[in-house]
């Protein structure tokens, strides 16, 4: 595993975040920059996941998104203020979790998925969702689509081989 450290990146969307979404985002990226610090993957919560906290739930989903992710993700570095059509694309899924959007929810996972693994990423996201509004942070459900992808010099890819940082697009 490389080291998390990378260049200033280029923006990539021109998406405004609101409050909760770039709470998300920094939360997704410091879980990535502590797997590149640790060399493996954070540990997982003990236990079923009736009682998760945001964070214990976003630790399942996306332990589950780095080993059964149908290709290599593309997430922003450090303090980025753009965010990448994955990170994009992890958000809307969260938010048609929260939000009852089920035939969104459902492409989304089966773009970010592996196929055979489409159920048990429903149950996380939904989980997830729950947790996240639980305490207040209800995402919005955007349906549009994702932003045109443009070179980034500096991103953290994330698959099931591991996450290496300073990739490009």
């Amino acid at each position: 595993m490389s080291t998390c450290i990378g260049t200033p990146c280029a923006p990539s969307t021109q998406l405004i975040l609101t409050g909760s979404e770039g709470d998300v985002i920094r939360a997704i990226r410091n879980w990535i920059m502590d797997a590149c610090r640790l060399g493996k993957l954070p540990d997982l919560p003990l236990g079923d996941t009736e009682g998760d906290t945001p964070p214990e739930a976003l630790n399942r989903f996306l332990h589950h998104l780095t080993r059964h992710g149908r290709r290599a993700l593309q997430f922003g570095s450090g303090l980025c203020r753009a965010i990448t059509a994955d990170e994009q694309a992890v958000l809307n899924l969260i938010a048609a979790s929260q939000q009852d959007g089920p035939d969104h929810a459902k492409a989304l996972i089966a773009w970010l998925f592996k196929s055979d693994q489409a159920l048990q990423a429903e149950q996380l996201s939904k989980k997830l969702g729950e947790t996240l509004a639980s305490r207040g942070m209800v995402l919005p459900h955007r349906l549009s689509a994702p932003p045109i992808r443009r070179n980034q010099p500096s991103m953290i890819v994330l698959s099931a081989n591991g996450i290496k940082a300073g990739a490009r697009a």
